[in-house]
């Protein structure tokens, strides 16, 4: 028995639920900037989902540690639009 195995005896899932599980963010598209979830409703339904948020808000909250090293300016430059969309006039 594996680790995995134990979690799924634990937390009663299926052999579907777990191979959905277990492909998450295996196959991302390179181009898009998104993370999989699962959601699993009571063993009767469940899905892997894709969340993907502005470029902005992706690299605010990315732990990716090489996305965080603004070696290229990259990143000081999302801050800096972030910032600035995000002003309020008053």
């Amino acid at each position: 028995m594996n680790k995995f195995d134990a979690i799924q005896a634990m937390l009663g899932l299926t052999e579907k639920e777990k191979s959905q599980i277990l492909s998450i963010n295996l196959s991302n598209d390179s181009r898009r900037k998104y993370k999989e979830v699962w959601i699993g409703l009571g063993g009767t339904h469940s899905a892997v989902y894709a969340t993907e948020v502005s470029r902005e808000e992706y690299f605010a909250y990315t732990t990716e540690e090489s996305e965080k090293t603004p070696s290229d300016g990259t990143l000081r430059e999302v801050r800096r639009q972030f910032r600035k969309s995000h002003r309020t006039n008053g």
